[in-house]
């Protein structure tokens, strides 16, 4: 089985919204702490989400909530669109289903609702990486909670496994967040958080499906790119300063996930 991959940049932040479309994609196993909705504009979309396979034709949405396990496939001529929110733009609706997933993940919109969303955020942000402005802010979250509630009138809400832990994991996530620059491994994880290391180990193994090396490694190298491209410190200075305990493991972590060492990314950008 492939490593899944923890997207930080949708899991980091308390107001995230972006989008973007696919076409002819494989998208591999992933997870983040937000939202991800999901619109089909042409062909078929294959879609794993946690044990479960889903196949959408055109016009179809699908649903995918905080810390699930997934991927995607589209068909030759698939064309995507997804969309990527914290639940801050869904508060009523996060808190409604917390603990819980859809019996099904797919669902379809009323007209009304296809209607707006196509409006509002399909049409008016194809490709958006940026800070909302407080006005655009509304007008998604009415769109974002019109689709909530046509996937609530369409599948039964059953309790989740997944998101039982996701409590201890959001406490796991932020953990790291707070000390990946450190010398922390899931001992220290563990202490901190009250639980023995077996309990948190089986997290990481049947609810997070990523090593912790590999997860601890992934909010290095974020780091260290940010320190790469915003400031003037040698490579040795970021290598330590982003929790790497020598030059050689920052080389080789940096260029598994870039493909290209740091002075070779820092050149280049």
């Amino acid at each position: 089985m492939l490593t899944t991959f923890h997207q930080l940049h949708n899991t980091i932040g308390d107001m995230i919204f972006n989008t973007r479309m696919y076409k002819d994609c494989i998208y591999p196993t992933h997870m983040h702490k937000s939202f991800e909705l999901i619109y089909v504009c042409s062909g078929t979309l294959t879609c794993h989400i946690d044990n479960k396979t889903y196949t959408l034709k055109k016009n179809s949405y699908i649903l995918i909530f905080p810390y699930q396990i997934h991927s995607w496939k589209t068909s030759d001529d698939g064309k995507i669109f997804i969309v990527v929110f914290s639940d801050s733009f869904v508060k009523s609706f996060s808190k409604l289903t917390n603990g819980h997933i859809g019996q099904s993940a797919v669902f379809q919109c009323s007209e009304t609702t296809d209607a707006l969303f196509k409006q509002r955020i399909f049409e008016r942000y194809p490709d958006y990486f940026e800070k909302l402005p407080d006005v655009e802010t509304l007008a998604i979250k009415s769109c974002l909670y019109a689709v909530c509630y046509d996937f609530l009138s369409q599948s039964e809400l059953i309790k989740s496994s997944t998101q039982e832990s996701s409590t201890l994991i959001t406490q796991i996530l932020e953990y790291i967040s707070r000390h990946f620059t450190e010398n922390i491994s899931v001992n220290s994880v563990a202490d901190a958080l009250g639980y023995s290391y077996q309990y948190i180990s089986k997290i990481f193994n049947e609810k997070i499906e990523i090593k912790f090396k590999t997860l601890l490694n992934q909010y290095r190298y974020e780091y260290s790119k940010q320190l790469l491209l915003e400031t003037k410190k040698s490579i040795t200075e970021i290598a330590y300063e982003s929790g790497f305990q020598s030059i050689r493991n920052f080389n080789l972590v940096f260029s598994s996930f870039a493909g290209i060492t740091p002075r070779e990314y820092r050149e280049v950008n």
